[in-house]
């Protein structure tokens, strides 16, 4: 099972050259897994253009046109821009003959395929749902929810988070496992180490946890009620669910790669005995998770992110 980042920012996206090394769009992660299990796709922030262009690389690559229909998946945690706003832009999305499968957290008062229909239309789009030339298939999920697809189990369960129902997501496959919670909602008085029962279920020794990091303490104090996290929270989940490995998510538009350097290294200094490996994601980092991390690949990430170079079978595309 290979995770791939394409957006780790959450909010709005951000450009510049003060985000060159993380990057600046919103969540958006693939896995690829065996070759009769179709691409996953975890949120559709923007980060979902660039993940469209690499499916398309690929294909090339593999002497395939460059313009071939594709079906893919997605599951999107809640219905927050910065998590969907990305669909209209994927190349394929707009590609006659592709089919994207998207599920998402049903709504109350109205269906999902109602909910993207508001989004995508004027005056705040020019394009709807079904003026592109894909076929777009929407879902509604309850938490507790389960898929097989192809060799991947997916499985949904409800994430404290402000504004509506929102999901995480557990994917296992081989042996092997991830955790998806981009957006959560740190309780206040967390200090006491209380985790939902359901996030805890979702996490519980994956091999990696892709968690919600947006704030430091301090910010948190201003922004307790923002549905966020702050690097002390998401370590403290990762721990309660003895995860093997937690890459910090959903980066405050705010933050600098700087910034997210100090984060990164304020949270290893938080853990106790025995700690998970904990980077903060970065656009383009590629984890195959069945081949494992390799033992330095902590602290060779951070040293030599700069310059992003390969860290045996961890690697960032482009690199």
């Amino acid at each position: 099972m290979k995770v791939t980042f394409f957006g780790v920012r959450g909010s709005c996206p951000v450009s510049g050259a003060d985000y060159q090394r993380y990057g600046g769009n919103t969540s958006c992660v693939l896995i690829e897994a065996g070759a009769y299990t179709p691409p996953v796709i975890l949120d559709l922030g923007t980060g979902l253009r660039p993940l469209g262009e690499y499916l398309d690389s690929k294909n090339i690559a593999a002497g395939g046109m460059s313009d071939e229909p594709i079906h893919a998946i997605s599951f999107v945690t809640h219905l927050h821009w910065d998590h969907i706003q990305g669909l209209p832009f994927m190349p394929q999305a707009n590609r006659a003959g592709s089919v994207l499968d998207i599920y998402g957290p049903s709504q109350e008062d109205r269906s999902l395929l109602d909910a993207y229909h508001r989004f995508m239309s004027p005056p705040f789009f020019p394009v709807g749902v079904w003026d592109l030339l894909s076929s777009i298939r929407l879902h509604g999920l309850r938490p507790g929810d389960s898929f097989q697809i192809g060799e991947l189990k997916v499985t949904a369960r409800e994430v404290p988070h402000q504004g509506g129902l929102t999901l995480g997501y557990r994917v296992d496959s081989g042996g092997h496992s991830l955790a998806y919670v981009s957006d959560h909602q740190a309780p206040l008085g967390w200090e006491d180490g209380a985790v939902s029962k359901e996030v805890l279920a979702l996490c519980r020794g994956v091999d990696l946890l892709i968690h919600d990091a947006q704030f430091t303490s301090d910010e948190f104090e201003l922004k307790a009620d923002w549905g966020h996290s702050t690097i002390d929270y998401a370590v403290t989940v990762a721990e309660r669910a003895e995860v093997k490995a937690l890459a910090l998510y959903h980066h405050d538009p705010a933050h600098k790669d700087g910034d997210l350097d100090l984060m990164a290294l304020s949270a290893k200094s938080l853990a106790h005995d025995d700690p998970p490996r904990i980077f903060s994601a970065t656009e383009g980092l590629q984890i195959d998770l069945s081949e494992g991390f390799p033992v330095n690949f902590q602290d060779s990430l951070f040293k030599e992110v700069k310059t992003k170079s390969r860290v045996a079978k961890v690697h960032h595309i482009g690199s």
